[in-house]
């Protein structure tokens, strides 16, 4: 069947549409500036009508704070600019700040954008502030209910079939790194999918929490139901991250003879199988034609006090994991019937580890980054005379400030390209095309006929820069209104503007750090690694400064990882001398490794343990923990610096002495011995100490690997 139009022409001819009838009700109305709506109807289209009123509201909410935030800095300060500009820009900082963080950091751009277009907007005169910010945000709002009315009327496409497709891919996704789990189990010598599909269900993860948000906004039945469905985003999140600890025992007892540890292993897996098939069936609309089958895991005591006491260790930890991933694909599977109508439904709360709240350094970078390139666009605006682009160049400071500070692995240099395509295009059709139009029938079939352009022929997400920037070029040197004018100098100072942008950016994006990204790695190891160091030696303590510095710590160690990883991508193997992206990736996975057995530790090391045998052990654990903090120490100062062969000795000598005791223990009286439930709990904490371990001699692993020589060099580029 031929889709006729295609989707990529029906999204380009609503917002094509959207933006002339925007633009022709701001001026009939006699509104000035009507390219504030067209900045809305250009912004907020996506490609279904959830995402778009969702992406709306956020723009409507942002907009009303940064009016409201905005004339209350003109009324505090109508004519000292040094405190308003001191106020504004602390309020960029703050936005900044929240922006950077994981809720709605489209609100929070929107909100710190108008702040700083109506301040600037308001000009010497402060009584023209509240007109701005009124008639900013009802021209916000009429970009929003154009190009609502348009996405409703015209083709409209809900989220409702997106989002039951990402739920499928999310639930098959989770099954297959299941079944890859487990094969890595039985088959050890098999090729090893497991990265690649974590990969898959992390980004699956992101998009089925994307596209929720979306179908509650424009698909009734999800709505109605849209507590359920937060429950099922709940499981789908505790199951990634139970998938994850999981997986990093998998190495540690693959080669043991688990048919017997586990007797019912296999039936176990085939089970936790059949119920992610089932649940695609109910997905489906399809009546289940069994119902979950309770598989009790069973651990063969003989069998596991057969082992050495670290492969015990090894072996509970596991079997730990396993029973959480049978209550959570049962309590999926309780969740999807009851959503689909097969059985009752539930909308009690998930239970998700989570790290305290707690202050982040990259963050607060980034707000001190903003507030400064916006201090320099507003001292050049003072102190140098003409400056192309006028208030303006502020006006741009801030929002492209913002998002480079929260995104700094961004380079500006590939802002050029798309600024001067877009520079190109909307000058000519501003200087030859335009004083040729008489009326808007004509001016907005121009309207039409560009944004259709730029939004039909840079369709793709890696040509959104040039659809972005070719609209926005448009619109502001366009600069439409019913007492139109023509100045070369508009063009002029637009293209004089950007290079004084780029170099604000640039200069802010070095301080106080390059953005280099091996050195940017680097420094984020060692931090990562202070903060290993921190938790590893801290102190049981109830004092509220204690737990604030641990909140923190927890924080580093759990946020760091990922944002490592994110500069991995702009590492250029040609300059680090034969290191391959394949060696920083495993590098990166150690690293994550070690984020989530510190977690682990940390989680045991709270568990009520056994008096006599915290009595007993205390001196060897106290001495295992002083080893690795050395080591943690040793990778703070250089994260290069650790030694496979080194640090594997170390463990081996631990263990060795480690199993003398626990050979000693067992040897006690049996007025001494060790509760089921105790031992359970030390095998717990013995087996979180042991991953640690295992994860630092794995981290030294794929370091040694590296070529660190060139990460260290000084270069300028």
């Amino acid at each position: 069947m031929i889709d006729f139009p295609s989707r990529k022409a029906k999204e380009a001819i609503k917002t094509a549409l959207a933006m002339s009838i925007a633009y022709g009700l701001a001026l009939s109305w006699g509104w000035e500036k009507p390219m504030w709506a067209g900045f809305v109807v250009a912004f907020c289209s996506l490609a279904t009508i959830g995402q778009s009123f969702t992406k709306a509201a956020l723009r409507m909410s942002g907009t009303l704070l940064g009016a409201g935030a905005s004339l209350l800095f003109v009324a505090l300060f109508p004519q000292e600019r040094w405190l308003f500009m001191g106020i504004l820009s602390v309020f960029i900082g703050v936005c900044t700040y929240m922006m950077a963080g994981p809720k709605n950091p489209y609100f929070w751009n929107v909100a710190g954008l108008v702040s700083v277009i109506v301040c600037m907007d308001t000009g010497p005169d402060p009584t023209n502030a509240f007109s701005m910010a009124v008639l900013r945000a009802e021209e916000t709002g009429l970009g929003i209910l154009v190009y609502s009315v348009v996405a409703l009327l015209l083709w409209p496409a809900s989220s409702r079939s997106v989002f039951v497709d990402s739920v499928h891919a999310q639930a098959e996704a989770h099954r297959q790194l299941l079944i890859a789990c487990f094969e890595r189990i039985t088959q050890p010598e098999a090729e090893n999918e497991v990265p690649s599909l974590k990969a898959q269900v992390l980004q699956g993860q992101t998009r089925f929490a994307q596209l929720l948000a979306a179908a509650v906004a424009d698909t009734y039945e999800v709505w109605e139901d849209r507590q359920a469905w937060q429950v099922y985003r709940g499981l789908v999140f505790k199951l990634t991250e139970t998938v994850e600890r999981w997986s990093q025992n998998v190495a540690e007892i693959q080669l043991l003879d688990l048919a017997r540890l586990l007797p019912n292993l296999s039936a176990f897996s085939a089970e936790l199988d059949q119920r992610f098939v089932q649940i695609e069936r109910m997905l489906k609309g399809e009546d289940p034609p069994q119902q979950p089958e309770a598989v009790a895991l069973a651990l063969d005591q003989s069998e596991l006090k057969a082992l050495p006491h670290f492969q015990r260790a090894a072996v509970v930890v596991a079997w730990k994991r396993l029973k959480e991933l049978d209550g959570i694909t049962q309590s999926m599977f309780e969740q999807v019937g009851g959503i689909k109508g097969f059985g009752p439904l539930t909308v009690s709360e998930v239970a998700a580890s989570r790290t305290a709240a707690a202050f982040d350094p990259d963050r607060g970078l980034a707000a001190f980054r903003a507030m400064l390139t916006l201090w320099l666009a507003y001292l050049a605006l003072i102190y140098v005379d003409c400056i192309p682009g006028g208030s303006g160049l502020v006006s741009m400071a801030g929002p492209l400030g913002m998002i480079f500070a929260t995104s700094p692995q961004l380079r500006v240099n590939k802002l050029a390209g798309p600024v001067i395509f877009g520079v190109i295009c909307a000058s000519l059709i501003y200087l030859c095309i335009m004083p040729r139009l008489s009326s808007y029938q004509e001016l907005g079939l121009l309207i039409f006929v560009v944004v259709f352009g730029f939004c039909y022929f840079f369709a793709a997400p890696k040509q959104m820069l040039v659809r972005a920037f070719g609209l926005a070029m448009f619109i502001s040197i366009a600069s439409i209104s019913n007492e139109q004018s023509y100045s070369f100098m508009v063009v002029a100072g637009t293209a004089l503007m950007f290079p004084l942008l780029f170099v604000l950016l640039l200069v802010t994006a070095n301080i106080p750090f390059l953005s280099r990204p091996d050195r940017a790695m680097l420094r984020l190891l060692r931090r990562f690694f202070r903060s290993y160091e921190y938790l590893l030696a801290a102190p049981k303590s109830d004092s509220w400064m204690a737990g604030q510095r641990k909140n923190f710590h927890l924080h580093e160690v759990a946020s760091l990882p990922e944002k490592i990883g994110s500069w991995a991508p702009g590492l250029d193997e040609k300059i680090l001398g034969g290191t391959t992206k394949e060696l920083v990736q495993a590098m990166l996975a150690s690293v994550q490794s070690l984020s989530f057995r510190m977690t682990e530790l940390l989680e045991e090391r709270n568990q009520l343990q056994s008096p006599a045998l915290e009595k007993e052990l205390q001196t060897d654990f106290i001495e295992w923990r002083k080893d690795v903090q050395d080591v943690a120490r040793q990778l703070s100062a250089d994260p290069a610096s650790g030694d496979h062969q080194q640090f594997s000795s170390r463990l081996a000598g631990i263990r060795e002495r480690l199993e003398v005791r626990m050979a000693a223990l067992a040897s006690l009286p049996e007025e001494r011995v060790l509760s089921l439930q105790d031992a359970e709990r030390f095998y717990h904490l013995l087996g979180a100490y042991r991953g640690l371990s295992e994860a630092l001699v794995d981290y030294a692993g794929n370091t040694g690997a590296i070529n660190w020589t060139p990460w260290r060099e000084e270069r300028f580029y």
